[in-house]
């Protein structure tokens, strides 16, 4: 039997997850901002702010699966460091860690849940972003600087295609505990809920 509530007010550790993907949303909305305004930076400018908050929603997704396993024993144990690191130590506790994306339609009261897009930003790509993104932030050394490595080309694209998988991933998405008997399913943006995050507990008894 599966239990479907949204609860009145969340414990810490959910109400703290809430908390990251508002800011996850504001993130994603700040380079959606940043790809349309095409005058008011310099194009090498916008795209650096665009991989910085890139880069920030990397770790954010990192410490939210943090966040939502602490129950876990040695969890709470994890430094807040690089994602990669997190991610790493996280697998070894809990295999399926990770935020799945769903979609989900509701029908006579009854929720059904669905697989959601196959090209989100899996476990891989959020180490590769990560860590593209710290060489846009960075002068790397003075080699690399002497060549002109990134010359003045700004691939703007990237960034678009970047951001689409984090859409794709945070969007709709659903946690679920080690022992499987507890599942969040997370909205990004409910329309039901004026834009704001939602988090339905789903308990399998």
């Amino acid at each position: 039997m599966t239990d479907f509530r949204s609860p009145p007010s969340m414990s810490g550790d959910i109400s703290l997850y809430n908390g990251l993907m508002e800011e996850a949303k504001i993130r994603i909305s700040t380079v959606e901002r940043l790809l349309r305004d095409e005058e008011s930076f310099a194009p090498r400018i916008r795209e650096e702010m665009c991989y910085l908050q890139l880069r920030m929603l990397c770790e954010i997704i990192a410490v939210a699966c943090l966040v939502a396993h602490g129950d876990i024993r040695g969890a709470a144990a994890i430094k807040l460091g690089k994602p990669h690191e997190i991610i790493r130590k996280m697998e070894i506790l809990h295999a399926d860690f990770y935020p799945k994306p769903i979609n989900f339609k509701v029908e006579h009261n009854v929720l059904n849940l669905f697989e959601g897009p196959k090209d989100h930003l899996d476990k891989i790509s959020l180490i590769s972003l990560w860590n593209n993104s710290g060489d846009f932030l960075h002068r790397g050394s003075l080699k690399s600087i002497m060549k002109h490595e990134r010359g003045l080309h700004c691939d703007f694209g990237k960034v678009r295609q970047w951001l689409d998988r984090i859409g794709k991933l945070l969007h709709c998405h659903l946690i679920s505990s080690a022992d499987k008997k507890s599942h969040y399913m997370i909205v990004l943006a409910d329309a039901a809920k004026d834009g704001n995050v939602s988090i339905v507990t789903m308990v399998s008894g």
